[in-house]
């Protein structure tokens, strides 16, 4: 599963945020949870607070994402 989390990092154009993340995976945000805290204890990704998460490819959504309610939002990112 960390494999297939990385992957989806790598395909997209920039940071996602943990709700976002798990719909695209189709599992429970507080079980991805813990899968990103282990990878950005690893180095492997990044958690930043503040940042608006990208429009990806799940939705092709244009400006507004179902999963972003504001830009206080945490996201991931690759490190």
């Amino acid at each position: 599963m960390l494999r297939q989390i990385l992957r989806t990092f790598r395909e997209a154009p920039g940071p996602i945020s943990l709700d976002l993340l798990a719909a695209q995976l189709d599992v429970e945000p507080a079980v991805l949870d813990g899968m990103l805290a282990e990878l950005v204890a690893m180095g492997r990704l990044t958690r930043t607070e503040g940042h608006e998460p990208v429009a990806c490819s799940a939705c092709n959504s244009q400006g507004f994402c179902p999963y972003v309610i504001n830009t206080e939002t945490v996201c991931y990112a690759l490190a």
